[in-house]
């Protein structure tokens, strides 16, 4: 910790142990990239991060011939503002490549009391089971790590030919065996992409996901559509497709704007996790929104999450929640203009005490929740 700083009192920090084994997760566990923990050794938690990912599959070029030198531009102070407009049309921005760097954005969230990272990478988003032990190593976190399959844009050409049973075996060996010669271990069934509408190998990439939980204990966590509609779509196909619900984070619920919190009431009756995973994300569109004209979606502040938060708390859904960043590109890092990974313990938490949520509520969201769904059944 850094000289001064003091912790909250509800605050846990991660206790690392000793050594780790390279064994599958048994139920009651939870697997990192470095082999399983006793939930107790989590500690505060962020839900889902990347530390390492190729986002490149989103990028389009601009239609202005002055801005499409941009696109292959890095990203700098002279390129930021234009990138924070255009954020999935510079290449440099939609990739995060560096574990150095990845591991000095971390510390920051490790000084503010941070124990464990999610990183929802996997096929398709860049997933580097290598990288990410070695950030784990240099920062002392524990870092949990995604399988299966992103959206359509990034799947394999062959995709249509790869059938569900292939799909579930592929993700049951990652949570099981481990990627590749490494044989580093997938802890997280995710983060599964869909898109609206949703592409029939996204549906069949989900019930591969229903599958795979099935056989392994892992949970899931699922890329919502640019839609409202989307996340009940998702919650229904898994239970149809056999998938405890109550251990499903649904992401990006802070699409959805205040007044539509009832619909945010009846998917946590279902019994799903809702991730605010957006905090401190300073862009108000989505660059794809004028794609999906029936259905303009913007996004909120981190006041209006907050706001939400407290909502569903009053109504008893405080033990459905978690939350985190979504940190995906460049300019979300602190080198390159952005809040990082701290952002909520640092600038968030203040503002959720100041809305009423005590030591109870804040542990609950930062610690219990996270901790139960990585928790292998």
């Amino acid at each position: 910790m850094r000289n001064g700083e003091k912790r909250s009192n509800f605050e846990c920090v991660a206790v690392r142990p000793a050594s780790f084994e390279c064994v599958a997760a048994n139920p009651g566990e939870i697997q990192t990239v470095n082999g399983p923990i006793l939930p107790g050794h989590a500690g505060i938690t962020m839900i889902h991060e990347h530390l390492m990912v190729d986002l490149t599959c989103y990028c389009h070029s601009p239609q202005a011939a002055h801005e499409k030198s941009l696109v292959k531009a890095p990203v700098s102070l002279k390129t930021l503002t234009w990138i924070r407009r255009n954020y999935t049309s510079n290449l440099d921005n939609l990739t995060l490549d560096e574990p150095d760097l990845a591991v000095e954005e971390l510390l920051e969230f490790k000084y503010a009391g941070g124990g464990t990272i999610v990183d929802a990478g996997n096929i398709g988003l860049g997933r580097d089971p290598k990288a990410l032990q070695r950030i784990a190593d240099a920062s002392g976190l524990n870092i949990v790590m995604g399988a299966g399959y992103y959206v359509h844009q990034s799947h394999p050409a062959n995709m249509d030919e790869i059938s569900e049973e292939a799909i579930c075996g592929e993700i049951v060996a990652d949570v099981r065996d481990g990627v590749g010669s490494d044989r580093i271990r997938a802890g997280l069934i995710g983060e599964l992409g869909c898109s609206w509408p949703m592409h029939p190998n996204e549906q069949k990439v989900l019930r591969a996901g229903a599958k795979a939980q099935k056989a392994t204990g892992a949970p899931i966590s699922v890329h919502v559509g640019l839609h409202r509609e989307s996340p009940h779509q998702i919650a229904q196909i898994l239970d149809r497709a056999g998938a405890d619900l109550s251990r499903v984070a649904l992401c990006h619920m802070d699409r959805e704007a205040p007044a539509n919190i009832e619909r945010l009431v009846e998917l946590c009756k279902m019994g799903c996790y809702l991730e605010f995973d957006a905090f401190g994300m300073d862009t108000w569109d989505f660059p794809d929104a004028p794609n999906y004209p029936q259905a303009p979606i913007d996004r909120i502040t981190d006041a209006q999450r907050v706001e939400l938060i407290v909502r569903l708390a009053d109504k008893g859904h405080l033990d459905r929640i978690v939350v985190s960043h979504d940190i995906a590109y460049k300019m979300r890092l602190k080198k390159f203009g952005g809040s990082g990974y701290d952002h909520i313990l640092s600038v968030c938490v203040p503002i959720m005490r100041r809305k009423g949520l005590g030591d109870a509520e804040m542990r609950k969201i930062l610690i219990e929740n996270p901790v139960r769904l990585l928790t292998f059944a």
